[in-house]
């Protein structure tokens, strides 16, 4: 019983030496940063589904100017599936226009749209000038702009 407390005080002893030099090297600070913007997709818990080779289905009969914005960041792992799938989309038709919005460069441009950095990548559509959707993520991106687009094309 007494070699049990004595291994239990020297694992406390070294958990707090461990500790208070990570407080010393700041590590406490830079794990609370990127704690603030953890989401699904860099934990690894959305689903792997991501498509390649997107289809254009209805894109050719587009007569209405459409830009999608991704918003982005470098610490996403989903965020540049997302970008090739804007890109995709836009090189189909010649109505769609696209922009990479990063927040290291431009948080600026986070604030005015009101984009929350937890959930990123997130891609605004925008339809004549007025924005239509506000999709977040990367799994089946590709699909639910589409529905977007066809949903104001239809009306």
């Amino acid at each position: 019983m007494m070699f049990m407390h004595k291994v239990g005080i020297v694992v406390l002893v070294i958990g707090i030496i461990l500790l208070s030099y990570g407080v010393k090297l700041g590590q406490n600070v830079d794990t609370e940063n990127i704690a603030t913007y953890i989401c699904l997709s860099c934990l690894g818990l959305t689903p792997s589904g991501y498509k390649t080779g997107i289809e254009h289905d209805g894109l050719e009969k587009l007569d209405h100017e459409i830009e999608l914005i991704v918003f982005s960041a470098e610490w996403c792992k989903a965020c540049p599936k997302a970008i090739d799938i804007v890109r995709e989309i836009a090189e189909s038709s010649e109505f769609i226009n696209y922009r990479v919005i990063k927040y290291e460069e431009e948080p600026e441009e986070f604030e005015s749209f009101g984009i929350d950095l937890n959930g990123l990548p997130i891609t605004a559509v925008i339809i004549d000038g007025e924005i239509t959707d506000v999709l977040d993520g990367a799994f089946k991106l590709d699909s639910r702009i589409l529905e977007a687009i066809e949903k104001f094309t239809e009306e």
